[in-house]
């Protein structure tokens, strides 16, 4: 016997062989876009937050019964698109879009979720309360579960602990915001689940570099990682923009865009950086990435 395969980087058509009656379907669909930062219009000394990354789409295997001379139609899922850096804070990016397998105008086989897209960040001036954005996540309702929690303690000698949430397989990576900015904090992305016929996984995307403060005024906190995906690693997120005590702060993202998720490999994109904070104006928050777009495999014997 012979195995065959036939690999979908883009939407096309398999024509089943002769005497062929079982095949195993193996993909993932498209991983969602990265959440844009978070900026504000006036000036102000607020720690700004970048969005958080995309989630990446997990990898599914099944096997499907065909027919003989018949035609089947394997869709590839679009990554989502990212976010745009927002005024209003928790706006969410597009989700990816599923992939599936079907008979060509008939009924759909197998169906590969996209995932969750991250959500843009958001601010608070409350000294002591702290807000983080969770990335999406690996299926596309996923996100929708908690789309910002807050979590914190004031201890009695007036520190704050900060608890982060796991970065569990293919979840994009988070930011937090605060006045203080030494608990700003952007994290990677989930790495993703073992591979079929691979001896690891893949990582997440990182966070990049925060920016620098000025005088009182702050820099932005830069992007959250995007999750790994099926077959490969997520996107990076944007730096956070450096504050200027003497002017307008510096726009996030100047020196490291946010990544998307490399194409074919289901990855969530990279979280926009937040701008930096100035005595005369507030810089403009950068854009997350594009989720990566997903694959299809066919397998079978003759």
């Amino acid at each position: 016997m012979s195995l065959h395969e036939k690999i979908f980087l883009a939407s096309g058509l398999w024509t089943c062989p002769a005497g062929v009656k079982r095949i195993e379907v193996e993909g993932c669909g498209g991983g969602g876009g990265g959440g844009g930062g978070f900026y504000t219009t006036n000036s102000t000394n607020l720690w700004l937050s970048g969005g958080s990354g995309g989630g990446g789409a997990k990898l599914g295997i099944c096997t499907v019964s065909v027919t003989p001379g018949t035609s089947y139609t394997a869709g590839i899922g679009a990554g989502g698109a990212g976010g745009a850096g927002t005024l209003t804070g928790l706006v969410k990016a597009t989700d990816g879009s599923d992939g599936y397998f079907m008979i060509t105008a008939g009924a759909t086989l197998a169906t590969f979720s996209g995932a969750g897209a991250g959500y843009a960040g958001g601010g608070t001036t409350s000294s002591t309360s702290f807000v983080y954005h969770i990335g999406g996540q690996s299926t596309k309702f996923g996100s929708e579960q908690d789309p910002y929690s807050v979590s914190w303690s004031l201890e009695t000698s007036g520190t704050v602990s900060l608890v982060r949430p796991d970065n569990r397989p293919h979840q994009g990576g988070f930011t937090v915001g605060t006045n203080d900015t030494s608990y700003g904090v952007a994290s990677y992305g989930g790495p993703s689940d073992l591979v079929f016929g691979a001896a690891a996984s893949f990582r997440g995307g990182a966070p990049s570099t925060d920016g620098t403060d000025s005088s009182t005024y702050r820099g932005g906190s830069s992007g959250g990682g995007g999750g790994a995906g099926a077959y490969g690693p997520g996107g990076q997120a944007a730096n956070g923009g450096n504050a200027n005590g003497s002017g307008q702060g510096a726009n996030g993202g100047v020196s490291q865009a946010s990544v998307a998720g490399g194409a074919n490999t289901g990855a969530g994109g990279g979280g926009g950086g937040a701008p930096g904070c100035g005595s005369s104006n507030v810089g403009v928050a950068s854009a997350g990435a594009a989720g990566g777009s997903g694959k299809i495999v066919l397998r079978w014997t003759t």
